[in-house]
């Protein structure tokens, strides 16, 4: 008797998960048009998955919200607390190179020419050195991998094993900088 009724949850368990996979999905792909390419949808509809469970078993229905909304926070949530888990960059840098991107397509707009670094500093209330300093701070925060470099030219180790050497013609397309 006691497996029958294991079986029926499991079956119960896989209609709710396919319900609801389309919404995780939804939010998923949502989700990574607005994230840097090193993330993967995979991964976002994993920790996703993770969140509707957890969602699943601790709705409440008598405080008012629908479950498909309750759900939707707590699988959005899910996939941002992973994103930030394996992130080791500080929001700090992300704002501040979110706030420069920002400014520059804002001034970018207003005008028919290239925008100057030095205009933009100054309409962020920076100095030009503490914009430089904010621009290299998220020039470094990016992860590249391997191949993405040697597209740009020979990339291959060097004595130390935390730097990377890269030919001239890599440095002349600026694909990677030494942080």
């Amino acid at each position: 008797m006691e497996q029958q009724t294991r079986t029926f949850i499991d079956r119960d368990h896989k209609d709710f998960v396919a319900t609801y996979e389309p919404l995780v999905k939804r939010i998923a792909f949502h989700l990574l048009n607005k994230l840097p390419p090193s993330v993967q949808v995979d991964d976002l509809i994993q920790s996703g998955m993770i969140g509707l469970l957890e969602a699943a078993g601790k709705y409440d229905e008598s405080h008012g919200a629908s479950f498909e909304t309750y759900a939707g926070i707590r699988i959005r949530g899910s996939m941002l607390d992973e994103i930030r888990k394996c992130d080791w960059t500080p929001r700090s840098v992300h704002r501040k190179s979110r706030e420069i991107s920002e400014k520059v397509q804002q001034l970018a707009n207003k005008s028919d020419s290239a925008v100057s670094e030095e205009t933009v500093a100054k309409e962020l209330g920076m100095t030009l050195r503490e914009y430089h300093a904010a621009k290299a701070d998220s020039t470094c925060a990016k992860v590249h991998s391997l191949d993405e470099l040697s597209e740009f030219g020979d990339v291959r180790r060097s004595s130390e094993p935390s730097r990377l050497h890269q030919s001239k013609e890599s440095n002349e397309h600026g694909a990677f900088r030494k942080c």
